[in-house]
């Protein structure tokens, strides 16, 4: 199978790793010690709303590139002393949204969306006049929810849209507070209520885009628990990617009075631990995952790091590949080979010597080769970036188109 991306007018740093490894992609203006949401939507591209306790002091962080580089984009006349923008999320690469209550009384909803990756903001209507809002999220463009409590009573009230915030029904209210979930594509959603530890949560669960919710009790949740804590920053300090690949947040006192956190990853379901390497001082924020990639949010730094972890390659970061023709005439196939000992899908990247990304690729590989399909690049010269899926880093090689 072979994906060629063909991108053009995109500037942005070449990098060669030596190695894949955690990287410290902290937007250079985020704030320690602030407010911070993360949405990451792609190994390259992710989204920060950042903000400090001072009504409109929301600043939203865009970068394409897996945090090379980042943009700060204006929210607008929105964020002001009067709307107290506090949250968002970015469901795909351009729709997000964000909300905030109306000063003074910080009770009123106002909510915003953006279909142009937050270049410009729309108001949308909400369900209610007033209250505490729980959870509200979008599962795409069309469908989303708001759970709200709007007294001093222990009941959620749900609402939920399909028309992207136009209207919105009213539903079945919850008795138990949603305190983690995971929203996943075509209308399902897996929720954590009230967590004890180290007991196990109540879990919830709809496949109707919140419209209605199974509650499961202790002896389902037992039985199905690898399975619900996929993709839930569990108890402050557990995620885990699939049912037996997690991390884990360990803490580590190095005086009196100052603390640092270690990240430990699991691949047996939570059975045995070992250091990633990862140390930082400050508590984490958010972990997500996106497109085999990993992202974690501190209150002082953002981390990314590739979670493809297929061990069966015995590819080393030494190794350099050979391309054949090399030059090549544009139009003509290329081939490359790694030697007979490789099966399996590389990621291959192009870059030209001016540092564009010119091309981005999988590739399947048989029998230690394979081919780059090169017949649409301009003549030239190029710098060959390739990845196996064992996180392991070729040597770049450059490639002349003629």
């Amino acid at each position: 199978m072979k994906k060629l991306l063909l991108l053009s007018g995109l500037c942005v740093m070449v990098v060669f790793p030596t190695v894949a490894q955690w990287a410290d992609v902290t937007p250079p203006f985020m704030t320690p010690g602030q407010n911070n949401s993360l949405s990451p939507i792609s190994s390259t591209s992710a989204f920060i709303f950042s903000r400090s306790y001072t009504p409109g002091s929301l600043v939203l962080f865009r970068t394409i590139n897996g945090g090379t580089t980042w943009d700060t984009v204006d929210i607008g006349g929105w964020n002001n002393a009067v709307v107290n923008i506090s949250a968002g999320r970015f469901v795909d690469e351009s729709f997000g949204f964000c909300y905030g209550y109306k000063a003074p009384s910080n009770n009123v909803l106002w909510l915003l969306k953006t279909t142009d990756s937050g270049n410009t903001w729309q108001e949308v209507s909400t369900p209610f006049v007033s209250g505490q809002v729980h959870m509200l999220d979008f599962f795409d463009m069309s469908n989303g929810l708001i759970i709200v409590r709007t007294g001093p009573s222990t009941i959620y009230e749900v609402f939920t849209t399909s028309d992207g915030g136009q209207t919105w029904t009213a539903n079945t209210p919850l008795s138990y507070r949603i305190k983690q979930y995971h929203i996943k594509p075509g209308g399902s959603c897996v929720g954590l209520a009230e967590i004890n530890y180290p007991n196990l949560p109540k879990v919830l669960t709809t496949n109707d885009y919140g419209a209605s919710w199974t509650v499961h009790d202790a002896i389902d949740v037992n039985d199905n628990w690898a399975t619900y804590r996929k993709q839930i920053f569990l108890y402050g300090h557990q995620y885990y990617v699939d049912e037996m690949t997690g991390y884990s947040l360990y803490e580590e006192s190095v005086s009196p009075y100052v603390k640092q956190y270690h990240l430990t990853k699991t691949t047996d379901g939570g059975d045995t631990w070992f250091d990633e390497g990862l140390i930082w001082k400050g508590l984490i924020s958010e972990i997500e995952s996106a497109d085999e990639s990993l992202w974690i949010l501190t209150d002082q730094n953002l981390f990314r790091k590739s979670a493809l972890t297929n061990q069966n390659s015995t590819l080393t970061q030494d190794t350099k590949p050979l391309l054949f023709p090399n030059p090549v005439r544009s139009g003509t196939p290329c081939h490359l080979s790694m030697g007979n000992n490789h099966s399996g899908e590389i990621l291959i990247s192009l870059f030209s010597s001016s540092g564009l990304l010119a091309a981005e690729m999988s590739v399947e590989v048989i029998n230690g080769s394979c081919q780059i399909p090169v017949e649409k690049l301009n003549p030239g010269v190029y710098f060959v970036n390739v990845e196996s899926t064992n996180r392991a880093f070729f040597t770049p090689v450059k490639l002349v188109l003629f």
